[in-house]
């Protein structure tokens, strides 16, 4: 070995060494060199340098934590950089639009699992779902506006009422005020997209959690990528999750998930990637209480909210998607993309409301207004629905500056099926309300005394 730097000409035999044993003479040869006359270091550097050898390059190594969202800052997790709708073709901080973004890092802190749940935190959102009896999936209100129809999955419109989970979710973008140039008709408060977790060929890694806790609470995931090399990779994600409502029997929350997406990219121009996502939730939701008045008219929740859920109630979703994505570059500046999705969403529910009960004297306190189950609030819809979306890309040098135009044309096709449940109570009425034929009619809340 050779190292002309150093002055130090090694045997013929180690030339051929490995590069690590070649670093380590050249480090020894170095330390030699300094105690050797002047002559000989001039002498040595005299000889020609092998054909065969080359510099070694410096190599710098940083190493970071392994974060698959490819929209997220590297070493900033909480911090979304583009969004996950290539249509929005700049880093979020050129976009002139108000777009907040909740990164997997956000939403894993933030204790949440239910999108609703995690919108409801938003500022300019809040959320109707649960609202005494309104369980039909979930229901976003963004700026005032109405916007349970303008929910999107990597930019395509899921246009079913279902309880949707973050199992499977690498980021949540919550675009506000009007913008049908990218959500279609509707959207004048705003549009929420989810972008959801894809296959990735850069690493593999298997990432699982299992929370355990009171009233029965499980919840376990799990995130497994493997990648052949450059040209292919699968993911999957996986979720089990049940728990009672504390103090809120018999409501209780049951989901099970899974979610595959795999991508195949023969060339550098060309890839192809296939997604399942498939939920199944199972809940009987305690749908809260009511607010009462206080002496100096404020409206506070009521001190002991009862629990009107019955054993028979329940909530359903059943959901499953699936998703083809193609992508191909005809040259750097232009390139063209395809999604096509077919999805299915059943959501059925029978749920008890709360209502008021004005009772006929069968105690002391005479006639009094009690909280009362009503007759059930019930309910399922059974959507269909297919969409196509292609887009062109192409970046051109127009008059001296830089410019990208994007071109677009999507297709969808909705079969939308609802109705309702026919519900029959056959427990035993426990009071009766005022100027009623029966002595016993209603469902009403009171306690052991009778009392309201």
């Amino acid at each position: 070995m050779s190292n002309t730097q150093s002055g130090i000409i090694a045997p013929r035999s180690l030339r051929n060494s490995r590069d690590l044993a070649r670093v380590t003479a050249g480090l020894l040869g170095v330390s030699a060199a300094m105690l050797m006359p002047v002559q000989v270091l001039a002498q040595a550097q005299s000889q020609p340098q092998d054909a065969g050898e080359a510099p070694l390059a410096t190599m710098t190594v940083e190493d970071t934590a392994i974060d698959p969202n490819p929209n997220a800052q590297v070493g900033v997790p909480f911090k979304a950089r583009t969004s996950g709708d290539e249509r929005h073709s700049r880093p979020l901080a050129e976009t002139p639009a108000t777009i907040s973004v909740l990164t997997r890092a956000q939403i894993e802190q933030s204790g949440y699992t239910d999108l609703s749940r995690i919108l409801d935190t938003q500022p300019g959102v809040t959320v109707g779902t649960g609202e005494n009896g309104n369980a039909f999936g979930d229901r976003y209100i963004i700026r005032g506006q109405e916007a349970k129809s303008d929910v999107f999955v990597d930019g395509l419109r899921d246009p079913g009422m279902t309880i949707r989970e973050s199992f499977a979710i690498e980021q949540i973008e919550i675009s506000k005020g009007p913008n049908s140039s990218f959500a279609g008709r509707g959207s004048s408060g705003g549009a929420v997209n989810a972008i959801t977790k894809q296959a990735t060929t850069d690493f593999n890694f298997t990432k699982a959690s299992v929370g355990v806790g009171t009233d029965d609470f499980i919840r376990a995931t799990a995130d497994i990528n493997y990648s052949t090399g450059n040209s292919f990779a699968i993911r999957a994600n996986a979720l089990y999750a049940t728990t009672d409502v504390p103090d809120r029997s018999p409501a209780f929350r049951d989901r099970k998930g899974l979610a595959v997406s795999a991508v195949y990219a023969p060339t550098d121009n060309l890839s192809i990637t296939l997604d399942y996502y498939g939920l199944r939730a199972h809940d009987n939701p305690d749908l809260g209480g009511f607010l009462i008045t206080n002496p100096d008219g404020t409206r506070v929740p009521g001190p002991t909210l009862p629990v009107y859920a019955q054993d028979t109630d329940f909530l359903k979703s059943d959901v499953d998607t699936f998703t083809a994505r193609i992508k191909y570059a005809f040259s750097p500046n232009v390139r063209i993309t395809n999604l096509t999705r077919y999805g299915s969403s059943y959501n059925q529910y029978v749920n008890s409301g709360l209502g008021l009960r004005t009772t006929s004297a069968f105690n002391a306190t005479g006639i009094y207004t009690t909280g009362g189950i009503d007759n059930g609030h019930t309910g399922w819809q059974d959507v269909a629905y297919i969409a196509n979306q292609t887009n062109l890309y192409v970046d051109a040098n127009l008059f001296g500056a830089k410019h990208q135009f994007i071109a677009g044309v999507e297709y969808t096709k909705h079969d939308v099926d609802s109705g309702n449940f026919t519900l029959t109570r056959t427990g035993i009425r426990n009071c009766r309300v005022a100027n009623s034929a029966g002595a016993n009619d209603q469902f009403c809340i009171t306690d052991a005394s009778g009392n309201a």
